[in-house]
């Protein structure tokens, strides 16, 4: 394996922490406290274990940390989870990828699945639109890295991300939280629950949050973009039928309808290699204009605009960004006992239904409108059964998924003159699966890990794309005269009176595998080495376009296969109860197939390419003094992807340049840091105060790692204050979140065949007060 070299910390970083280590020092004591570090029991290997004693590089953090860290949503999660980036384009309430040591997906289509999979109270959540709720009574959060086929219900390459809310107690209690903060942010979060009869336990939350935009348009009557106005609600109910057999019923629903995210735009061309795409000169006429019948000045876009604001949060859209979300399941979970075997059964249904409408050139011209529909339905059933021996533990299940989702696109340039392209896709699939896994001991010392899973699928999708105005044969000199409800897919073989939808179908059988060694030399070392297998479905391209108006796409474009990963991976865990935990781990992945994700024109594409991704992480968390705890994490990443093919702009015919590129959002270095400092004051009182911050390295927001999509390393700081009474069960605290307001791009988007990159700026500096009460 590549030896894998972690460069010093970031300056910045280390400046950032410099305040809260001296808050730190200057009231730190003396002598460590052997109960002070908190052990997190967690459920990775689909039974309670202790994190340091599974042999898998993991993050876990519990409900009281995310607290503490006021975190709210999905996104805040990578801040400490070292290798985790999470793409939001369409901003906070939109589409939330996840992206570990590399692995993930930033396609726009919104039928594909993230091979980051995201459970939520062991329900996989499939449709990337629906992953994107806040955070709320969360019992903790799991993060394992790698391929986890073996215990988990649905096909994964990079990873999982696992929400576990907290469960009905015997003991009645519950907490309520009311947060004011910047932007007229009013939060509030609260749940109760305990006994309701001898036999039946319950628990009740609800959140409300409500804040008003951030991302300020200059066009009149133009709401501010990036606003939220978020109402959730879960309810479980858990029924003891008998000692060894418990019921637990989960219902919840939310809705999010938020004035919707805002791209910051800036003028762009291509380089005289026509492949690279940079910055327009101020002084520059876009030469890509002229290829597209466009407007023509000086650092303009083809539409005749040029951002002058240097404040990253003003734009000049013209139409007003929305976007209505809401989400709605249930699920049946069965456990079971019998002697030393264990049962259990998740039977459980999901529905998601969005409308999402954006700016998307970004100016104030009616140029291009893009709106998005999404309605999507999950049943997923899981049987799984459990037991132990002297030497052995082993795990046999059973899962079914089956999703119909349906989704589209109105891509508007009529506003101009041009096309108004509206396609809509449906797919169904339906997934069976059968996985085992046994865990042996082969001595006192030593573990054998070996796991299987088979999983058959089928899949059918079906496209319909129209252009509406009927302008296309125009402007590729078929007709001289627009033609109404224009198939643009002339490869479905329907007329033009009577469009005929692209359809296709496959089936495919998959198997993974995972074989482990573990080696505890003493209880509180444990190192581990593994070897497995993970597999991300088939799918299709959902292009918008058949005809080479918007950008190139041909019925061989359409499909593309599933992508295999076998990655290899050591690391050791190590552990002071009370005192420290230190984890390591290296690994390689080697890619067959990787789903390799560009954007041409207006057509985004996914086909198959050879990759490979090396790496390590390492976690550290210590409480050196009784008041004092520290947590630090690294990642380091070298990703590859093979023969990326790019189209050359301007050149007479189909003219492509091969390249090996970098992944999207695999930032080479990161680093996350927290200080926190709890003293006792006044009478059992204690004051905390705590700065944690993140550095994120040099990254790519697209394939072809184009200067004007590369983000360039950047860290983001986050402080607070609180006053807390345990005796008493209230919690004071004042917070700013991005407390130096740096501007960083989440994300950006080259359309440079229309003379622009979109980008989308993370929130800037937030402060706010948190006053909470626990019984």
């Amino acid at each position: 394996m590549t030896e894998i070299v972690f460069p010093p910390a970031p300056r910045k970083l280390l400046r950032a922490l410099g305040a809260g280590v001296c808050i730190a020092a200057a009231f730190a004591p003396s002598l460590a406290r052997s109960d002070q570090l908190e052990e997190i029991v967690v459920t990775a290997q689909k039974r309670a274990q202790l994190q340091e004693d599974v042999g898998i590089s993991m993050t876990a953090l519990t409900g009281d940390q995310i607290r503490a860290m006021n975190f709210h949503d999905l996104a805040d999660v990578a801040k400490q989870t070292p290798s985790l980036s999470v793409a939001s384009p369409l901003g906070s309430s939109g589409n939330q990828n996840f992206t570990l040591r590399g692995v993930g997906l930033n396609d726009f289509s919104e039928h594909n699945e993230s091979p980051v999979a995201t459970y939520q109270d062991g329900v996989y959540q499939a449709t990337i639109a629906g992953v994107n709720s806040q955070l709320f009574d969360v019992d903790r959060i799991e993060v394992l890295r790698g391929p986890q086929g073996t215990l988990y219900g649905r096909n994964t390459t990079g990873g999982l991300v696992q929400f576990v809310s907290k469960q009905p107690t015997a003991t009645a209690d519950g907490f309520a939280e009311v947060q004011v903060a910047s932007h007229d942010e009013t939060r509030f979060e609260g749940a109760m629950g305990g006994p309701l009869t001898d036999s039946l336990q319950g628990r009740a939350s609800l959140l409300y949050d409500h804040y008003d935009g951030w991302g300020v348009s200059t066009y009149p009557g133009v709401k501010a973009a990036n606003g939220d106005n978020m109402l959730a609600a879960r309810t479980l109910l858990k029924y003891m039928a008998s000692d060894d057999t418990s019921i637990l019923f989960n219902v919840h629903a939310g809705t999010n309808h938020t004035t919707g995210p805002q791209y910051k735009p800036f003028s762009t061309m291509y380089a005289p290699d026509g492949v690279t795409q940079i910055a327009t000169p101020a002084n520059v006429i876009n030469p890509t204009c002229a290829n597209v019948f466009g407007l023509q000045g000086r650092g303009q876009d083809c539409f005749g605009y040029r951002d002058t604001n240097p404040n990253p949060w003003v734009t000049d859209n013209n139409r007003q960004p929305f976007q209505k979300l809401d989400t709605n399941g249930a699920s049946v979970t069965v456990e079971s006992k019998f002697g030393s075997t264990s049962f259990t059964s998740i039977s459980a249904y999901e529905r998601v239904h969005k409308l999402y409408g954006e700016d998307t050139d970004g100016g104030p011209i009616p140029a291009i409108a893009v709106t998005n529909p999404v309605e999507s339905k999950e049943l997923t059933q899981e049987f799984r059964l459990a037991g132990k021996t002297e030497k052995a533990y082993w795990t046999t299940g059973l899962y079914y998924f089956y999703r119909d989702i349906s989704a589209g696109s109105d891509t508007n340039v009529s506003g101009v003159g041009f096309v108004d392209d509206a396609f809509s896709d449906r797919l169904r699939s339906k997934s069976a699966a059968a996985f085992g896994q046994l865990e042996y001991d082969l001595t006192s010392h030593f573990t054998a890990i070996g796991g299987l899973r088979f999983s058959h699928e089928d899949q059918n999708f079906s496209l319909l794309s129209v252009d509406r105005t009927g302008l296309t044969p125009v402007f590729l000199g078929i007709t001289p005269n627009p033609v109404p409800n224009y198939n643009v897919f002339p490869f479905t073989g329907g007329t033009t009176a009577d469009p005929t939808p692209y359809r296709d179908a496959r089936t495919d059988n998959l198997v993974t595998f995972r074989t482990e060694l573990d080696w505890k030399p003493t209880k509180d070392l444990l190192v581990y080495g593994s070897t497995s297998k993970g597999t991300k479905s088939a799918g299709w391209n959902g292009a918008i376009d058949g005809s080479p108006l918007l950008g190139p796409s041909t019925e061989q474009d359409m499909a593309y296969g599933p992508e295999k990963l076998l990655a290899y991976e050591m690391g050791f865990k190590k552990s002071v109860k009370g005192l420290f935990h230190l984890n390591a781990s290296v690994f390689y992945y080697d890619y067959k197939d990787f789903q390799a994700f560009t954007f041409s024109g207006l057509v985004q594409q996914i086909a198959n390419r050879p990759a490979a991704v090396k790496g390590g992480e390492v976690e550290f968390v210590v409480t050196p003094t009784e008041h004092l705890d520290l947590t630090l994490g690294g990642s380091r990443l070298e990703s590859e992807v093979k023969n990326v093919t790019t189209a050359v702009a301007g050149a007479a015919s189909l003219e492509t340049v091969t390249r090996d590129r970098h992944m999207v959002l695999a930032p080479d270095f990161s680093l996350n840091a927290m200080v926190r400092y709890h003293l006792p004051v006044l009478t059992n009182k204690e004051l905390a105060f705590q700065v944690d911050s993140v550095y994120t390295g040099k990254q790519y927001f697209d394939l072809d790692n184009d200067p004007i999509a590369t983000e360039r390393g950047h860290a983001v700081t986050d402080v607070s204050i609180s006053l807390a009474a345990p005796a008493q069960g209230w919690t004071v605290s004042i917070w700013s979140r991005n407390v130096f307001d740096r501007a960083y791009r989440m994300y950006a988007i080259p359309v440079t065949s229309l003379g622009f990159t979109q980008q989308m700026y993370g929130p800037p500096r937030w402060v706010g007060a948190t006053l909470s009460y626990k019984w």
